[in-house]
């Protein structure tokens, strides 16, 4: 169970409609911002985070 106030990676892909796969290629590629907070086992992502993800996504539809 995350932290109040933050995401799953898995979550995030189902908000943003991505899959973890991209999301994650995405972050290699440093083309959005790193996740707030990180586990041994998982990302965090915050509401900003998902924010950036959103605009980075509207940015490639252009």
């Amino acid at each position: 169970m995350p932290k109040e106030g933050f995401y799953t990676s898995k979550e995030v892909c189902e908000k943003v409609g991505v899959s973890k796969n991209t999301l994650l290629k995405w972050l290699d590629q440093s083309l959005i911002s790193e996740p707030e907070l990180r586990t041994v086992y998982q990302f965090l992502w915050s509401e900003k985070n998902i924010e950036n993800i959103n605009e980075y996504i509207e940015r490639r539809r252009r």
